[in-house]
């Protein structure tokens, strides 16, 4: 009986002094690196996941290019999308708005809360494939400019803009209640016609619009809805239950990186101690 005793007890010291070396090797590694080097390779490694990070304003975002997938179908049912993201461990709340333009049915969705260890949020155009019926990522002569702002608890989090089909915007290590989460959103359209048209949908769903150019072609539109699925109360104590599984990923997360400051250091020090873990952290924000 002794003998197995010592046996484990062998184990789990060489399993602890394996672990602690692999620790070190990967912050060394980390450390050894530039900064320019640490952003390369960390893009590089997220470009199949369509992502890349923005070191000054240390957030991860969505890719223009070579990200593009007109295959993907949006699910309109809000319930099968609240199942689909509790699924992902994603605590979010969502707005969308459908509407006709020359012949053409648009859908804006709108998208904020705590991604696992992010916080974030992101704005999709999607368009309806009359074949199926089914929307699909806004080709790029359809893809509208985009520019949003996140407030967290009231203060200005992260702002980015540019022309795309899903503007999203992520950042680490900060948990949110949905509550004190707060986007706003301007978009820009090509026509008059075009944001009109969106401007009376939204008015027709409730929302509040804080800002029309004097053309009417840029529409600003804030999300301030605290969410949850209060026609249904499994989700909601769902939606509870994956926030506080949140809390407490974010906290060993937190823990295991302390010795590091920026995304990219963390990222890149997970990935070289703990690879799987990495991988796992990007589904996260995945679609």
């Amino acid at each position: 009986m002794w003998i197995v005793c010592l046996v484990v007890v062998a184990l789990c010291v060489m399993a602890f002094v394996w672990g602690y070396a692999k620790y070190r090797y990967a912050m060394l590694k980390v450390w050894s690196m530039t900064p320019v080097e640490r952003v390369v390779f960390l893009n590089k490694w997220m470009e199949p996941y369509g992502y890349y990070y923005e070191p000054g304003q240390n957030i991860l975002l969505r890719r223009v290019e070579g990200c593009e997938d007109y295959s993907v179908k949006l699910i309109c049912t809000w319930r099968e999308r609240a199942k689909q993201a509790l699924k992902r461990n994603q605590a979010v709340v969502e707005l969308l708005c459908r509407f006709a333009y020359q012949g053409k049915t648009f859908l804006v969705l709108f998208q904020k809360g705590q991604y696992g260890i992010f916080s974030g949020a992101n704005v999709g155009i999607w368009v309806e494939n009359k074949e199926d019926s089914y929307f699909y990522p806004a080709k790029k002569e359809e893809q509208l400019e985009i520019s949003l702002v996140l407030y967290q608890e009231g203060e200005r989090g992260f702002v980015w803009g540019q022309k795309h089909f899903e503007l999203a915007a992520f950042e680490q290590g900060k948990y949110y209640e949905i509550k004190d989460l707060r986007l706003r959103t301007r978009i820009t359209f090509p026509t008059v016609d075009m944001a009109l048209r969106f401007v009376s949908e939204m008015k027709r769903t409730g929302m509040h619009i804080i800002g029309l150019s004097r053309n009417a072609t840029w529409v600003t539109v804030d999300f301030a809805d605290t969410g949850g699925y209060p026609e249904s109360r499994l989700l909601s104590w769902r939606q509870r239950w994956v926030q506080f599984m949140n809390r407490i990923r974010l906290g060993i997360f937190n823990m295991l990186t302390a010795p590091f400051e920026k995304t990219v250091d963390k990222m890149l020090f997970l990935y070289f101690w703990y690879p799987v873990y990495c991988k796992k952290i990007m589904h996260f924000i995945s679609r």
